[in-house]
């Protein structure tokens, strides 16, 4: 008996350990980088810049072009792409929690040396799943109108989230809602 009791208490163990490992608070960046006519740019050097704390990751894009940066903090940077022969390029892409980025660059050719800054916000796209979020700011949750600074009143503002609130007599917990029509037991607030 003692035998099984252990060997239950190990596979508890387990299964906790296992759950544990799931709940991460980083995100991950990614792309392609090409030239003018489509082609991909291998050896290109791809700095990431985290605008808050000026920490510097780097990366070399391989032979098709591909950069990545693998459990990143969640926060807003600078991305800067530099090989011979073309212009510098950088962007600037907010990358938020637990949503994988994709941001891509068509380098120009470098006539002579300067540097082409691009100044507008990078569009980050998730291309690798189908997770969806957004992160809502102070300033924004100081000026709406909310009794009781409900968190999950705030998923309504986000698109595909239905939230039915309290009022509802089915409902018997804050996470009676539903995010682009799964069931509420099926996300998970952060």
């Amino acid at each position: 008996m003692t035998r099984r009791y252990a060997y239950c208490a190990l596979l508890f163990l387990l299964s906790l350990t296992t759950s544990l490992l799931a709940q991460t608070a980083n995100t991950s960046l990614r792309g392609v980088i090409k030239d003018p006519s489509g082609a991909v740019v291998p050896g290109a050097a791809v700095t990431l810049t985290d605008n808050t704390t000026d920490k510097v990751v780097q990366t070399t894009s391989g032979s098709s072009g591909e950069y990545q940066f693998n459990q990143i903090p969640p926060a807003k940077y600078t991305i800067k792409v530099s090989v011979s022969g073309f212009a510098d390029q950088s962007k600037v892409a907010e990358l938020l929690v637990n949503q994988p980025a994709t941001v891509d660059f068509e380098l120009s050719v470098q006539a002579s040396a300067e540097v082409i800054n691009v100044s507008a916000e990078a569009q980050t796209l998730n291309t690798s799943d189908a997770s969806l979020g957004n992160s809502v700011n102070n300033t924004m949750i100081q000026a709406l109108p909310s009794e009781g600074r409900n968190v999950p009143e705030l998923l309504a503002l986000q698109p595909g989230v239905l939230y039915l609130g309290h009022d509802n007599e089915q409902a018997m917990d804050s996470r009676s809602g539903s995010v682009n029509g799964g069931r509420s037991d099926q996300g998970n607030v952060t």
